[in-house]
């Protein structure tokens, strides 16, 4: 048996994959090895679309288009490397508990960084 054919039928005793997320606590996410995306001071734009997605850049790099309703914050990298999502941000994320998800984080092809809650990637595998 090949490996196409395996994940295309998968075995219902092993459960469905879930991809490993990052924890977001109090709205804290680290961002690891990809902080070195954000080398400046200014403050990053962070645009959400309702239950999808978040995208954080720089100024002057074009937020994606994350879906029809969207919010649009602001937000900074600490010392530490972390970024802050505001209340607003977390809630627009459509997330059952917005001070505790796991998100998947990964470099945007124009630039800046999508941040994607695991939960939204479970909806998307089960339709």
């Amino acid at each position: 048996m090949i490996a196409a054919t395996r994940l295309a039928e998968p075995d219902p005793s092993i459960g469905s994959l879930v991809p490993i997320g990052v924890p977001v606590r109090r709205g804290r996410l680290h961002l690891g090895r990809l902080r070195t995306l954000f080398d400046t001071a200014d403050p990053l734009i962070v645009g959400v679309g309702f239950a999808t997605a978040c995208w954080i850049g720089q100024r002057g790099i074009p937020v994606p288009n994350l879906g029809r309703l969207g919010y649009r914050s602001a937000t900074d990298v600490d010392s530490r490397g972390r970024v802050v999502l505001d209340h607003r941000v977390r809630a627009w994320l459509g997330v059952d508990s917005p001070m505790c998800f796991d998100v998947v984080t990964a470099p945007a092809a124009d630039g800046g960084l999508l941040i994607v809650p695991v939960i939204a990637i479970e909806r998307l595998l089960r339709a």
